[in-house]
């Protein structure tokens, strides 16, 4: 059981990706901004973040560098689960290894089982 934080402004949405992985054993948190992210990740101390690029008033790219600023947070597991298409754009590949992402998915190619699939192979990559 992994404590996971989504960063996901679209309500609805962040419902259905709560139940999922809750139904697979993890313990989720929901936030829709990065001024709440940044709160959570202190009092929550996840285990990964799932994170959305268009947030309301500061990006996840914003929030993503303030998070790397802090040292307890430099080697916190970082999914990107985005409407952003960015399939094999080198600029955006070097931005998410200098931050430390951990992978990069397209939320209309990620069904629920997947998800899953895609969060528990990250919380190994994560312990190795």
């Amino acid at each position: 059981m992994a404590r996971l934080l989504i960063i996901e402004p679209d309500k609805q949405l962040a419902a259905i990706y709560q139940q999922a992985l809750a139904a697979a054993g993890h313990v989720v948190e929901v936030c829709r901004n990065a001024a709440s992210a940044i709160t959570m990740i202190d009092t929550k101390r996840p285990d990964l973040l799932l994170v959305e690029l268009e947030l309301p008033t500061h990006n996840g790219v914003e929030l993503l560098y303030e998070l790397r600023s802090y040292n307890d947070w430099r080697k916190l597991p970082v999914v990107i689960l985005t409407n952003q298409p960015f399939a094999n754009n080198p600029r955006a590949t070097a931005v998410w290894k200098r931050l430390g992402v951990s992978g990069h998915y397209y939320k209309p190619s990620v069904t629920l089982g997947k998800l899953s699939q895609i969060v528990n192979r990250h919380l190994v990559l994560a312990s190795t």
